[in-house]
């Protein structure tokens, strides 16, 4: 297989970018591993050379010229053994993300097996080109044919809160399409991300992991060589992002930030909606771009809401994430924590309430957690109204009417996702399309899914573009033949 001999010129056990594993904490270290539940220091790893990293780049490009070259269902084939692999090291992954940024270890298997999802998902798909691809006698051509080709190398900025997940959900409709992938992971999962490039590898997929500091980004967006940027993470960090790529007239995909609003109305089965706001706000310790954030009730049923709400946050069980009883862990870092502490006390200084919060036991005061806070009195007027609290923190609004309602919900910067809970299910499918945001929900918190071609991506601060999306980094071209 030409294809293989390309990609594997180096040991499978090695990242291709070098990874050389540091115990020894270094302020050097650019990369730097922490456990998020003792605030301990794991271990770091260097970032890669120039010298190497051109060298990566000239192999990818390679590898793609390769890749590009089999069939729909090759490509598929070697995504489904992907799929194969990741439930084969399924504990090794899963405990890992655990230990690098406190994911409940039960959490993590989910985040594994929905990978493996999406691969076997994509694996079966029919190839629909979304044109007629034999168009006669248009306007005088003989023939005309509409053709999707690769773009050829994409480079990736992924995020730390799902580090496969958000790989995964990237990278697979990417590859499906003939592109391959450079992708540079968050400093907080160095570990996560070598592991996923090695499985990569294995699968004969031309997607390699990098460990790269801010020079070195800025320049792989202006390499004329990578034709495309994808980019998940904050809506600040995302228009600089857009800043470089627009400089190089270069594609891209922004994933940004989100403070998702979950309205209920007064004829909404509550014991559900509580039920799904537990889900929807705690996942993944509550660092979710489309967690359910801004909690905005009607005003009849609001103090019902919050007391079933309470009770259910008093429920949570803090630990260990990697104890199969716990329910919230940390946060993934200490900046994060401190930035939430300092969001919670602007609000109430606002004039918020603070009608919850709960204690972190003594035993883990030394790591990044944050007890489940529920916040009330919250009005449009506060500037912290705007802001993305991004951990386990309910801000609840009280609203007057389905029109209020939707008000509140788009008077934010951001649009990625939103919910609505109603026992109509005519209006909360009405109430979801007035919704400014790239997802909507009746009945259910926003999630992204593994299933082919259900795009996933935001409004106004929350980015432009949709990850699981094979179109995005593909080019359109026009065939026209006169004989």
């Amino acid at each position: 297989n030409i294809f293989n001999k390309v990609l594997f010129n180096k040991p499978l056990a090695m990242n291709y970018s070098s990874a050389v594993r540091i115990e020894k904490y270094s302020d050097d270290l650019s990369f730097k591993q922490y456990n998020p539940t003792t605030g301990e220091f794991l271990c770091g790893y260097p970032v890669i050379s120039n010298q190497n990293l051109e060298k990566e780049i000239q192999e990818n490009k390679k590898s793609q010229k390769v890749f590009s070259k089999l069939s729909f269902e090759e490509r598929g084939k070697k995504i489904d053994a992907l799929g194969d692999l990741l439930l084969e090291n399924l504990e090794m992954l899963a405990s890992t993300m655990t230990k690098e940024l406190g994911k409940p270890i039960e959490q993590a298997r989910g985040e594994v097996k929905k990978c493996s999802l999406m691969c076997k998902s994509y694996s079966k798909m029919v190839p629909n080109h979304h044109f007629d691809n034999n168009l006669k006698d248009v306007e005088g051509m003989a023939q005309l044919n509409v053709n999707l080709s690769p773009m050829g190398t994409i480079f990736q900025i992924a995020p730390f809160n799902y580090p496969l997940w958000q790989v995964i959900r990237f990278c697979v409709p990417t590859l499906m399409g003939g592109n391959s992938v450079l992708y540079c992971h968050s400093k907080s999962t160095p570990e996560s991300a070598d592991l996923l490039s090695n499985l990569f590898h294995q699968a004969g997929l031309p997607v390699t992991n990098l460990y790269l500091d801010h020079e070195q980004i800025k320049n792989m967006i202006g390499d004329p060589r990578i034709r495309g940027v994808a980019f998940t993470g904050s809506t600040r960090v995302g228009k600089i992002i857009a800043k470089h790529c627009a400089e190089h007239l270069k594609r891209n995909v922004l994933e940004l930030g989100g403070s998702d609003p979950f309205i209920v109305l007064k004829d909404a089965d509550l014991d559900h909606a509580v039920s799904q706001a537990i889900s929807g706000r705690f996942q993944n310790n509550g660092q979710s771009c489309i967690a359910a954030k801004r909690f905005i009730v009607d005003e009849e049923i609001h103090d019902e809401f919050v007391n079933k709400l309470k009770a259910s946050f008093k429920n949570q069980v803090i630990g260990d994430p990697a104890d199969q009883q716990t329910t919230l862990g940390p946060l993934a870092r200490e900046d994060l924590l401190d930035n939430l502490k300092t969001q919670v006390d602007q609000i109430v200084k606002e004039g918020a309430t603070l009608e919850y919060q709960g204690d972190i036991p003594q035993k883990l005061v030394k790591g990044f957690f944050y007890p489940p806070t529920i916040i009330t009195n919250v009005t449009q007027q506060m500037n912290s109204f705007n802001e993305e609290f991004f951990g386990p923190v309910a801000v609840v609004v009280k609203h007057q009417g389905p029109d209020h309602a939707v008000e509140l919900a788009n008077a934010v910067p951001y649009g990625l996702g939103g919910a609505v809970f109603t026992s109509n299910i005519e209006l909360g499918k009405s109430i979801a399309n007035e919704l400014d945001c790239g997802m909507a929900f009746v009945n259910g918190f926003s999630r992204s899914f593994a299933t082919v071609n259900v795009p996933f991506g935001g409004t106004k601060d929350s980015g432009y573009g949709k990850d699981n999306d094979m179109l995005e980094f593909m080019n359109v071209k026009t065939v026209g033949v006169t004989f």
